[in-house]
């Protein structure tokens, strides 16, 4: 699904949250592992990949332990 298609805030995040969630289950890391690599609480982790919104310096920190910061 490509994100430029999604019409509202709440669709998008939930997308957004998805696909951090299917990457990270793709390279078997839990979402204590996740947490503890980036310091973001698990609640937080949970929160995002359910699409409930945050700080873009979190996602960012996300996105960059996943090497998906480019």
């Amino acid at each position: 699904m490509n994100i430029n298609q999604l019409e509202d805030e709440k669709t998008i995040l939930k997308e957004i949250g998805n696909r951090l969630k299917q990457y990270r289950v793709s390279l078997n890391i839990t979402q204590n592992q996740l947490s503890q690599r980036t310091g973001i609480s698990v609640i937080t982790i949970m929160r995002i990949e359910n699409g409930e919104d945050t700080k873009w310096s979190t996602i960012i920190k996300i996105l960059s332990e996943l090497k998906l910061s480019e």
